[in-house]
């Protein structure tokens, strides 16, 4: 004779068979008794377990539905996704077109001596009425 498995005794426990296994089930019971033991056995730890109730912290207020997490769809990560993408591809053009022109270095050089140090000396660029203070290469 074969024994019913601890599997199909645990789906008798929770009336999860069908009722032509059950009747192979109970029958088998009726003639053995170590089945009808172990099937005693899970019985009563489903109802030990079946008896813990559990704490569970509730909120005691609701979250308003502007703060309940919503599903994306798919379609939703798309437009999410392009914004970004204009929105740093915007970015970047305004950055170039608005970036000032970048300081040339040109190899023509001019030196002065200044009238209140002499050991002072001034590069400036015939093409612009700046000076540069070029002291601190002067050991």
């Amino acid at each position: 004779m074969k024994h019913p498995t601890e599997d199909s005794l645990l789906e008798s426990v929770l009336e999860l068979t069908s009722p032509e296994v059950e009747t192979r089930i109970q029958m088998h019971l009726d003639s053995c008794a170590e089945c009808r033991q172990r099937r005693q056995r899970l019985a009563e730890e489903t109802a030990q377990l079946g008896s813990i109730d559990p704490q569970v912290a509730t909120s005691l207020y609701p979250l308003p539905a502007q703060f309940r997490p919503r599903r994306l769809r798919p379609t939703s990560w798309l437009k999410v996704a392009t914004l970004l993408a204009a929105g740093f591809l915007g970015g970047y053009a305004v950055s170039h077109l608005t970036q000032p022109e970048s300081v040339r270095i040109v190899p023509y050089h001019r030196e002065a001596r200044t009238q209140g140090n002499p050991a002072v000396l001034l590069a400036t660029c015939p093409a612009e009425d700046t000076a540069v203070d070029l002291s601190w290469l002067v050991p």
